[in-house]
């Protein structure tokens, strides 16, 4: 007798057609990947060049093979051809936790066109999609592409040299592990647009990131409140108002405040689960696409990120927390502000030079609990709070303890519950 799972892993794969041929416009590639994603226990992508907005697309696709309980592999090999790839691209990819290979084919000048979306799965079956489509929105979506669809149990010679030439590139001595390093080598060494002539690469940019209302009253709260001289902010507001958005908003705000870019301005977030340090992470990548940005975890451990999103659990062991100088960070958020009063995080805040006294700490969660905010509050450390957030933030001048609101304790200076889009929301800080 069958069980449900099996019939499940055994059930076909529901293409939008069974051709062969997936002709791109109306029938777009982007839709049968879809299809082939949910059940696979490996994805391997050759691709010639990648654009951020493709990765974008199957980014979802991506995490969910990557997370448990599936803990599938990714294994993605891209090219530098005509420095077509973007690097905001590869750091999208980097981001991704869970069992990845990825990597480069270095051309030096050589043709470099591969272009192939190989599917494995548990029942011994495999799907392989070769033919014109990058890793871009054009090429996934309404992009005039040609990919035919191999499967292994109709055409196993075909699917074995796909496979067997993946192999071949992936072991080629031109192919490199990506990295951070390389990255940063290939943004300097590189000369996009102008080369592009002889190829057909579109134009694609990821839509900036807008404030909603309430994220631009908040941002204007905080500002005021930096502009008289405090270094450590409270925001409360009700979740789901967007406050990590509104974190990333306003450490850009800050840099620009300090007469910096916004990648010179190194961020701390803190976090008690792992699901928001990544959830985190993919916000603050829309906001700072350039940044490297990595974890610390009892996982991963990535100490010099411009933008490190840790661990509470881990963050505050004393051999980890005394590895950071008390002024490595320009701006840190404490996520989940309520929580603070806990000795883990009065550890964390206390290290830092510019970060909030153990009193403040306590009249600050006693405030928000009284205010029946509780969880989903947010501190930024002069920065932002949802629902209970701390931010604080270093000027290039200033790492001395005077982070005191204006009545001498850290108190909230903007509040926000959820409510109609119509709605009016207080802005003032109070004294």
């Amino acid at each position: 007798m069958t069980d449900a799972s099996d019939q499940h892993e055994h059930a076909p794969i529901e293409w939008p057609h069974d051709a062969p041929l997936v002709r791109g416009g109306d029938d777009p590639l982007l839709a049968h990947l879809a299809s082939c994603f949910p059940r696979a226990s490996q994805v391997w992508i050759a691709v010639a060049f990648i654009l951020d907005r493709g990765v974008e697309l199957l980014h979802p696709y991506f995490q969910e093979l990557l997370e448990t309980p599936r803990q599938g592999r990714l294994r993605l090999l891209t090219g530098d051809y005509f420095d077509v790839t973007q690097p905001r691209g590869l750091r999208r990819l980097l981001d991704l936790d869970g069992e990845r290979e990825l990597r480069v084919f270095e051309t030096a000048g050589q043709a470099f066109n591969p272009k192939a979306y190989i599917f494995h799965y548990p029942n011994g079956e495999g799907v392989a999609f070769v033919g014109s489509s990058n890793l871009s929105a054009s090429a996934l979506g309404n992009g005039v592409e040609w990919n035919y669809r191999i499967v292994r149990s109709a055409d196993a010679r075909g699917f074995g040299a796909v496979i067997a030439e993946f192999e071949k590139l992936n072991a080629h001595p031109k192919t490199v592990d990506l990295s951070e390093e390389w990255i940063a080598a290939y943004e300097t060494r590189r000369q996009p647009e102008h080369k592009h002539a002889s190829i057909d690469v579109p134009a694609e940019q990821l839509a900036p990131a807008i404030p909603t209302d309430i994220q631009r009253e908040a941002l204007a709260a905080l500002r005021a409140s930096r502009a008289t001289g405090n270094r450590a902010g409270l925001v409360v507001m009700a979740t789901g108002l967007g406050n990590t958005w509104l974190s990333a908003f306003d450490a850009v705000a800050f840099a620009r405040e300090s007469d910096r870019e916004p990648g010179d301005v190194r961020i701390l977030f803190v976090a008690h689960r792992d699901e928001i340090l990544d959830q985190a992470r993919g916000t603050f990548r829309r906001i700072l696409p350039d940044a490297s940005m990595g974890k610390y975890t009892g996982t991963e451990r990535a100490p010099s990120a411009d933008v490190l999103f840790a661990s509470i659990q881990t963050l505050s062991r004393d051999p980890h927390l005394h590895g950071f100088a008390a002024d490595a960070f320009d701006y840190i958020i404490v996520d989940e502000f309520h929580h603070a009063a806990a000795t883990t995080y009065r550890k964390i805040l206390e290290h830092f030079t510019f970060s909030v006294e153990s009193a403040e700490v306590t009249e600050a969660v006693a405030e928000i609990d009284a205010d029946g905010f509780g969880a989903g509050s947010r501190c930024l450390s002069m920065s932002v709070a949802s629902a209970s957030r701390v931010v604080a933030s270093r000027s290039r001048t200033t790492s001395s303890r005077d982070l005191r609101s204006r009545a001498g304790r850290l108190r909230p200076c903007f509040r926000a519950r959820a409510r109609p889009r119509s709605s009016a929301c207080p802005t003032s800080c109070r004294p």
